[in-house]
């Protein structure tokens, strides 16, 4: 009897030991930089249902890697960064003395470089309007 005791308390803390072991684990690190592809939207084929959506919705990044926001969709999307501590822009601008309501120039046309780094604006301008809007977006 007392050996079983021993033998089932042994087994106990071993487990409990394996089930905590990768609790606290570190991260696996990856090897560099990754490259992600998000889908902007998406439509049923009969175009009666519409997500307002990013696919994948979240993503976890590290400094370094690389996004491209695939338009994915008959909607407009933008994708917007502004720098920390600000708010994206509006994408339409308060009405003009003749009460005409425009396109904010900030969010409407691509804006920054091919990198962010918080210090300031980056966005993709209107994706998917027309033809002569882009229909991929891509950030570092």
């Amino acid at each position: 009897m007392r050996k079983l005791k021993i033998f089932l308390t042994g087994l106990i803390l071993l487990l409990s030991l394996g089930a905590t072991a990768g609790a606290g684990a570190a991260p696996v690190m990856q090897a560099g930089p990754q490259d992600w592809t998000v889908l902007s939207g998406g439509d049923s084929p009969d175009m009666a249902y519409v997500a307002l959506q990013f696919y994948p919705a979240k993503l976890t990044i590290n400094v370094g890697d690389t996004i491209t926001w695939q338009h994915n969709s008959a909607d407009i999307h933008t994708v917007i960064f502004p720098a920390s501590g600000q708010e994206a822009p509006n994408f339409v601008v308060p009405p003009n003395a003749e009460g005409m309501i425009e396109q904010n120039p900030l969010s409407t046309f691509q804006v920054g470089g091919s990198t962010y780094d918080g210090s300031s604006l980056a966005g993709s301008g209107v994706m998917g309007a027309g033809p002569q809007s882009p229909t991929t977006y891509k950030l570092t």
